[in-house]
């Protein structure tokens, strides 16, 4: 047991022992490698200065909202996308098109636009979560059996019943696939942020 244990941890401890030696050594400046004993003296004083807990905080907070924005929009419009045909025959062009452009390479791009304060850091972010959730909403409320929806006409249902009783609670487990890649991306942008 205590050697399985070992040979698991042995290359996770000769990895930390190259990355301490290098800058050690000097075949990398420390400028570009920081040895890992400086790395953790510089985590412990950020704990315990509280600094990393509202870095950390103001991250989470930005993330959290891009990813709130993104809710809020999008899965209201995709349940409009997936349930009214037309709309989204109109739309979907021009959302497969915008969908295609990286966060990060449009990063800049907000950046001319909005400045660098709060908002262009989380407009990146919600460029980034809306299209999972939007696509996987359609998505969603398009998958919906038919046979499900024929029989609910049949008995007399109008479409804002069939929509609130059949189509929605049918669209959910995919519209909370959207919501888990959402704030994921969110989360990944937000290092760029």
């Amino acid at each position: 047991m205590a050697s399985e244990y070992f040979k698991k941890s042995l290359a996770l401890i000769t990895f930390l022992i190259i990355w301490e030696l290098l800058p050690a050594s000097g075949i990398i400046s420390k400028t570009f490698l920081s040895p890992p004993s400086e790395v953790f003296q510089a985590l412990v004083k950020l704990i315990v200065s509280g600094e990393l807990w509202v870095h950390t905080s103001i991250s989470l907070q930005r993330a959290f909202t891009g990813f709130a924005l993104a809710v809020i929009t999008m899965i209201p419009l995709g349940l409009l996308m997936g349930w009214y045909k037309g709309f989204e025959e109109i739309s979907d062009g021009l959302i497969q098109a915008m969908r295609q452009v990286s966060s990060l390479s449009l990063f800049p791009v907000f950046l001319l636009f909005f400045g660098i304060g709060e908002f262009s850091k989380i407009a990146v972010i919600f460029w980034g979560a809306q299209w999972p959730l939007l696509l996987n909403t359609i998505n969603g409320v398009k998958t919906v059996d038919p046979l499900l929806i024929k029989s609910a006409r049949s008995m007399g249902s109008n479409d804002l019943s069939i929509f609130r009783k059949v189509v929605l609670p049918s669209s959910l487990p995919s519209l909370f696939v959207g919501l888990r890649l959402s704030a994921t991306h969110s989360l990944l942008v937000l290092v760029a942020a």
